[in-house]
């Protein structure tokens, strides 16, 4: 758990090292992370304040950016957690969950013949949950008119229908990524299950592509966590 001091500390550094303190302000910074709204509010905040920084040398330097402006998305409050940071929203999950007692595990419910048969092992038909990293070349008149960088959460649908049945559960109660992937995520039929954008930016200069990764590293990370929850929780014997 870092200290709030120190990540206001490490981005004025960042903002005065780059000249751009008419510019730029902490004020603006707090501002946007406050008023965020939607599951792809992080890469339209990297991708704002990003565009202020004009001379980045190198990959290295663009990294090192991304994982302040990544401290100051989790540290600062936002309007939609009620005023809280997600780190303490966090927090304020694990306290309460110490504090409470804990109910009996989930353990061996079986699933039903049809949720078996769209289970994404052991034989089953449905597809393998993913997360996907498109680059997407738009064609306009014969030519290629613009290049997008596109990620994409593909879920089983047993894997999907039981958390979504469960979302309010101590395990997703707090967790916003999976809210919001369970309330925009479409149903594509068997074959890819349910699908959502969770990031989509054109792909005009590098930091875009080290964006899309923190993007789909987050996907991944979802995605094993939800299948986690039905692996420990539920038997694929009838």
């Amino acid at each position: 758990m870092k200290d709030v001091k120190s990540v206001e500390n490490r981005l004025k550094e960042l903002i005065s090292q780059n000249n751009l303190g008419e510019v730029l302000t902490m004020d603006m910074i707090k501002d946007w992370i406050w008023r965020e709204e939607g599951e792809k509010s992080f890469g339209e905040f990297t991708k704002k304040v990003t565009s202020y920084f004009k001379n980045i040398k190198d990959i290295n330097e663009l990294n090192i950016m991304m994982q302040v402006f990544s401290d100051a998305w989790n540290y600062f409050p936002h309007r939609m957690l009620g005023g809280l940071s997600p780190a303490q929203k966090m927090l304020e999950y694990e306290k309460r969950d110490n504090q409470a007692k804990r109910k009996a595990p989930l353990k061996h419910q079986k699933l039903t013949k049809k949720q078996k048969d769209l289970l994404w092992s052991s034989g089953g038909e449905g597809p393998y949950s993913q997360a996907n990293l498109i680059k997407q070349v738009r064609i306009l008149e014969g030519s290629v008119s613009r290049v997008f960088l596109v990620v994409e959460a593909e879920i089983n649908p047993t894997t999907f229908e039981i958390v979504n049945k469960n979302r309010h559960s101590d395990e997703f109660k707090n967790d916003i990524m999976i809210q919001q992937l369970l309330d925009k995520a479409e149903y594509r039929g068997p074959q890819f299950g349910y699908v959502v954008a969770t990031f989509e930016e054109e792909y005009a200069r590098n930091e875009v592509m080290i964006r899309a990764e923190h993007a789909l590293k987050y996907v991944q990370e979802t995605i094993i966590k939800m299948h986690k929850y039905v692996m420990d929780n539920f038997s694929k014997i009838l």
